[in-house]
């Protein structure tokens, strides 16, 4: 059994990986399963420590953590920019899903729910880090709500094209999307 103290450090220790550091950070499932189940450890531990799980069995931990667990801390993670950038989410020109929007896209209906009250948020969703790439996405000015219609578009297979120019264009989408949620 995990200590508080110990679900405390390994939280913090959660809270420093890089997405790219994730899969070679090496505590027990036990442990992790610990911190995702202590409100008090931070929604980036959180969301950390899923991702860590799921990437081990998505299957067996969606089962063990719960689909609307996972999908309640990947959304409440998305919506309140825990990350450090935009990448591990998706490439919305790219029409392309990271780590994070395929674990997301994986809870199915549930993140659906989750997602439908971020269709309304217009705000800046964060910032791509590294690439060329990224710097094009960063042009695009990604909204959380243009995020939201993507995840949902990808699990409900609805046809769906985020408009590098017009955000009026996005705004329908959006507005499509929202009718068939």
């Amino acid at each position: 059994m995990t200590t508080p103290a110990e679900i405390s450090e390994i939280a913090q220790q959660l809270e420093t990986l890089s997405e790219l550091e994730l899969n070679s950070f090496r505590v027990t499932s036990e442990s992790l399963l610990a911190v995702i189940e202590d409100d008090s450890s931070s929604l980036l531990a959180r969301l950390h420590a899923c991702e860590i799980l799921l990437h081990r069995d998505q299957t067996k931990f969606l089962s063990v953590i719960g689909v609307g667990k996972v999908a309640s801390i990947f959304v409440a993670a998305l919506k309140d920019q825990v990350t450090t950038d935009l990448n591990p989410w998706a490439f919305l020109n790219m029409n392309e899903l990271g780590p994070f929007g395929r674990t997301l896209v994986a809870c199915g209906q549930r993140a659906v729910v989750e997602l439908v009250p971020l269709l309304n948020i217009q705000r800046l969703a964060g910032l791509y880090s590294g690439s060329a790439e990224a710097k094009e996405g960063n042009a695009d000015q990604p909204r959380v709500c243009d995020f939201a219609a993507y995840f949902i578009a990808k699990i409900k297979q609805l046809p769906y094209r985020f408009d590098r120019d017009d955000v009026k264009v996005r705004d329908t989408e959006i507005d499509r999307v929202k009718k068939l949620a």
